[in-house]
């Protein structure tokens, strides 16, 4: 598959993206009446480079989707640089349309299992890389298995659940992290004093 201009492509379906460069993916395609698979299919999304196998189950009670994703290179750059270059000081961002009832809502219509790992992240305010992400959505309750990452020179390490079938929506989250070094977030402040030293370990749940 070979789309050379995404953002261009992106508006045949009322959507507005930025640009984002070329698509060129090619893989296996397999289904029947209930379930598409996507196997083996690797490419590249601008500078982003992927490879990913992919399930759609409508077999049962709730669609059941499943990825399993590795990232050589995941580019935030356009997007970044997108709504720096759209958005005025006057303006407000469009989440504030997001109905999050409805968002919430929405977890209980499918389950998933997700697995994604991306070995460098290009485009974001602080130094990260080195992701992995293990996340399961069952009859709406989120279990994040684990999130880990380097980001700012250390390691940082989350873990949690969210049950949006209680009266009350219940957000759990474990995060750990250390040896963060402060000084790497001098590229992205606009202060005239420096930051520096190093943060051995944080804990909070």
């Amino acid at each position: 598959m070979q789309v050379p201009n995404v953002q261009s492509f992106s508006k045949a379906f009322g959507l507005s993206l930025p640009a984002i460069g070329a698509l060129h993916a090619e893989g296996r395609v397999r289904g029947d009446f209930e379930t598409v698979e996507l196997l083996e299919v690797s490419g590249k999304l601008g500078k982003s480079q992927f490879t990913f196998d992919a399930t759609v189950d409508a077999g049962g009670e709730r669609l059941h989707v499943g990825l399993t994703a590795a990232l050589q290179q995941l580019d935030f750059t356009p997007f970044v640089d997108d709504g720096a270059a759209t958005v005025q000081p006057t303006q407000t961002s469009d989440l504030r349309d997001i109905d999050l009832g409805t968002t919430i809502d929405m977890l209980g219509n499918l389950d998933a299992d997700l697995a994604i790992t991306a070995a460098r992240i290009l485009g974001t305010p602080i130094d990260l890389d080195a992701v992995e992400i293990k996340a399961a959505i069952t009859n709406g309750n989120v279990e994040l298995h684990s999130l880990a990452a380097n980001v700012l020179g250390g390691d940082i390490a989350v873990s949690g659940s969210f049950d949006s079938q209680s009266e009350c929506p219940d957000l759990k989250l474990i995060a750990r992290g250390s040896e963060f070094d402060l000084t790497t977030l001098n590229a992205a402040l606009t202060i005239n004093e420096r930051l520096g030293g190093l943060v051995e370990s944080v804990n909070r749940r």
